[in-house]
């Protein structure tokens, strides 16, 4: 690894902005007796590369801990609530996706309200969602896929309002109308693009193709399906977010969806039918 100096090496170093240049540093330290034989390049590479390899759901490493002795204790306290609510929601991203088996799967009616109001309803279809992708969806798994996919967005929905107390169940449903079909399709976006083939993998291990006619009771037209599969290899893999970073675009939808995060209203038009 080497440095460079965009002011050719003219950078005063001092206490106040000794990390404002690398290169001026690294050469100050050598002027002032530091042997180059101590420098461990590839030990501060391990440690970086076993902070980023452990799990993301872990508060013992945050990115800014290093200076968080250097800020204000209102910044201070600025980061740890940030980390509280990243935290809060890889729970919650946790515990939507997770199986929860218990009892059978209600088939008669429920409203909203219910499984808003009494979540345990929903326990039946709280399978665990898995996509790996290893079979073409048929009319059965298409119809599981939608029921699990629309129970894990009021979960999603349900718990990111209940962050803020003073959300009413009403309310959680005009959240949940708004949010379900940029949430399902941002989520469905996300597996997509971590598949190994150019497929939208379902929640039961099942998977839709952008060439072929889906099941007749399919939740997306075969439009939806080429225009998703197309926005998320152009849109959203190169971003390459993290989880952290992925959990917080999933709040934004379904707190701020006047301004949504995906960008093509068309697709959305004509894709998933709207809870009622």
């Amino acid at each position: 690894m080497s440095y460079s100096c965009r002011f050719d090496g003219r950078c005063s170093i001092s206490t106040a902005g000794r990390n404002a240049c690398r290169y001026c540093r690294f050469n100050r330290c050598l002027k002032s007796g530091m042997k180059l034989e101590a420098v461990r390049m590839d030990k501060k590479n391990e440690k970086a590369l076993k902070r980023k390899r452990s799990d993301v759901d872990s508060d013992e490493f945050d990115e800014n801990q290093e200076n968080i002795e250097t800020v204000g204790p209102a910044n201070k306290r600025q980061r740890m609530d940030h980390r509280l609510l990243t935290s809060s929601l890889m729970l919650i991203e946790r515990t939507a996706s997770d199986g929860n088996g218990k009892l059978p799967p209600i088939r008669s009616y429920v409203s909203l309200a219910m499984v808003i109001d009494e979540p345990e309803i929903l326990d039946g279809d709280r399978t665990e969602m898995s996509f790996r992708a290893c079979a073409p969806a048929d009319e059965v798994a298409c119809a599981e896929s939608e029921r699990r996919l629309l129970t894990w967005a009021i979960d999603w929905t349900r718990q990111v309002a209940d962050m803020e107390d003073a959300i009413s169940s009403s309310d959680k449903i005009c959240l949940l109308r708004a949010c379900c079909v940029p949430l399902t399709l941002l989520e469905l976006g996300v597996r997509a693009a971590g598949a190994a083939r150019h497929v939208l993998p379902l929640p039961n291990n099942t998977h839709l193709l952008p060439d072929v006619q889906p099941p007749s009771n399919c939740f997306l037209t075969p439009n939806a399906i080429h225009a998703l599969l197309t926005w998320t290899e152009r849109h959203l893999k190169p971003l390459q977010l993290s989880p952290k970073e992925l959990v917080l675009v999933k709040a934004l939808v379904v707190l701020n969806i006047g301004e949504t995060v995906l960008s093509s209203r068309r697709l959305l038009r004509q894709s998933y039918h709207t809870p009622k």
